[in-house]
């Protein structure tokens, strides 16, 4: 009977060893993949006067989400108190129509720098 060399002999008991170590199942843990940035969103707040009306909005919107409507005020300047009055409220959209032709002024009650003098009352 005829022996193998010496030399593969080692070279296939090195391989054999080789494939029961990766087929043994010394797993490697799975790494959760790094969180992304967050979200980017902005908060968007308008007052515009329309024919018949002034409309406060607001809304917010984050990256390629469609904007999401926020809760919404719109304020009328009393001028014999000195006090705004709330006169509209809404999400998204706060609507105050308009039926008179006196000049008052409105803000919206989360952006109170945005105002506007109209003939509406």
């Amino acid at each position: 009977m005829r022996t193998l060399p010496m030399r593969p002999v080692r070279l296939l008991t090195a391989l054999a060893l080789s494939v029961a170590a990766l087929t043994a199942g010394t797993a490697v843990p799975a790494q959760a993949a790094p969180p992304g940035p967050p979200p980017l969103c902005f908060t968007e707040y308008d007052l515009l006067k329309f024919t018949g009306s002034i409309r406060a909005y607001a809304y917010r919107s984050c990256d390629d989400q469609p904007p999401v409507g926020m809760s919404v005020a719109l304020e009328r300047f009393d001028a014999a108190t000195g006090v705004w009055r709330r006169v509209a409220e809404g999400v998204g959209e706060a609507r105050f129509n308009c039926f008179g032709t006196g000049m008052r002024t409105y803000r919206h009650a989360k952006a109170t720098t945005l105002k506007v003098t109209a003939p509406c009352t």
